[in-house]
């Protein structure tokens, strides 16, 4: 069975705005739209065809859920991840409707948080456990966010949003649930890849700076992206190590619940494996490559320490996983590590979920800012939002990317509720494999600012 609704608002014509979504099913669970007298919601069941419209007038207050069962509804991210739609689909990547607006989200996955929750991981997963159990035929709790009292849950993909949400909130201490929602891979711009200059540092007045100051290897910053090749010649000296831990003894030393995380963590495959990212190398170059060493580029800090978080296990990221690094950065500032900020070079059009918004308020009362790149789509981000970059939190920063002139380039988005712009056109860094080379887009000016 499939259902489909249209909601319409007969005094906005202008502002109506349509999304085709083929092959729904499970469409709409909920609708709450706003006045009743000016807005109206006809559902139709038993949809005899793959193709159905959903069509609603403004962006308003809504609490729906739509999911496609189609693989080629996810062409359009499939194309800036590099992979194929059918990949993507068979992977458990869904394209959605959320809350007013076209997403990505994960099969059957979903973050739910109770209030009131604390205490380690091990007792805060065992709680949850206990608390959803046998509420719903086939719903799980996977694992802890490492956001207090957040997890994420597999039900069946035929579960409803109405159905979980409804039996959840009989939980005393039910806060909120929502879709485990999916970032396709960040790409960078392509560009010439025999220009060379790091044409960004004059441009900023990087040398006054550093006549004064080259950095601080007690200052770490962590990068939440690809992998970064941490043996690189140019960052090597400069990947923070994790001092806590033993090398290859198969224990949790420190106790943060990760088995020898030495120099990062993968959260994609869980392994300390984190050392196979081109974009998340030339991030990391930006932001930290060993100056004055004769050898390569210079980053920002000379002597900074670069944290690797790999949250891309794939082509994709989703929320459980960059939620699960930023309680990471968390745990290491509480055991006395001076994280001051975390670059996020990735995103997708749209608000920021409830859940990734809480744990970067978590951040800011550990005094963690939170930079991120305000996308490549070349649009005013003001009303629609750029997740997770413009999620309105304090401690966050939303760049653009400027070039050589100090002119906007085409591709990079901006709008209010992006803060400031850096170098992003043509940017030199470290690549893998001991390499250098240039790339394009707001994910090379987000480091320039971390």
């Amino acid at each position: 069975m499939s259902q489909v609704v249209s909601v319409r608002h007969p005094l906005a014509e202008s502002l109506e705005k349509r999304v085709l979504l083929a092959g729904v099913s499970s469409v709409i669970d909920q609708a709450i739209a706003g006045p009743t007298d000016v807005l109206t919601a006809t559902f139709k069941k038993n949809a005899p065809t793959a193709a159905s419209s959903l069509t609603f007038s403004r962006l308003g207050r809504y609490a729906t859920h739509a999911i496609s069962r189609s693989a080629a509804d996810l062409a359009s991210v499939a194309e800036k991840s590099g992979v194929t739609a059918t990949s993507l689909f068979n992977k458990g990547l869904r394209e959605s409707w959320w809350m007013g607006q076209r997403t990505q989200t994960m099969a059957g996955e979903w973050i739910v948080r109770f209030d009131d929750f604390s205490g380690n991981a091990r007792k805060q997963f065992n709680a949850a456990r206990n608390l959803v159990a046998g509420k719903l035929s086939g719903v799980s709790v996977e694992r802890f966010t490492y956001l207090d009292g957040a997890f994420l849950i597999k039900a069946p993909e035929s579960t409803s949003y109405r159905a979980l949400a409804t039996t959840l909130s009989t939980i005393q201490g039910y806060s909120y649930i929502e879709p485990n929602f999916a970032i396709a891979a960040p790409a960078a711009i392509p560009n010439d890849s025999t220009y060379s200059s790091q044409w960004a540092w004059p441009k900023i007045n990087a040398p006054a700076a550093w006549d004064q100051t080259t950095g601080s290897s007690d200052i770490v910053v962590a990068v939440l992206d690809t992998g970064t090749q941490v043996s690189h010649p140019d960052l090597a000296a400069n990947i923070f190590v994790n001092t806590r831990e033993t090398p290859g003894n198969g224990i949790d030393d420190d106790g943060n619940g990760y088995i020898d995380d030495i120099k990062g963590w993968n959260f994609g495959n869980s392994t300390a494996t984190v050392d196979n990212g081109d974009h998340g190398t030339h991030v990391s170059g930006t932001i930290g490559a060993v100056g004055n060493n004769g050898v390569g580029v210079t980053g920002f800090s000379w002597n900074v320490k670069v944290l690797p978080l790999d949250i891309f296990p794939d082509n994709y990221t989703n929320s459980s996983l960059y939620i699960a690094a930023l309680g990471y950065l968390n745990a290491l500032k509480q055991q006395g590590v001076n994280v001051v900020a975390s670059n996020n070079s990735y995103g997708s059009l749209g608000s920021t979920s409830q859940s990734v918004k809480d744990a970067i308020k978590v951040n800011a009362a550990h005094n963690i800012m939170f930079v991120a790149a305000a996308g490549n789509d070349g649009v005013n981000v003001s009303s629609t939002g750029f997740s997770p970059a413009t999620n309105g939190e304090p401690n966050s920063i939303a760049v653009a990317a400027t070039n050589s002139s100090d002119g906007r380039p085409s591709w990079s988005n901006w709008g209010s509720n992006v803060h400031i712009a850096a170098p992003g056109d043509t940017i030199r860094s470290t690549t893998p494999s001991g390499g250098y080379g240039n790339k394009s887009g707001t994910s090379m000016a987000s480091p320039h600012v971390a």
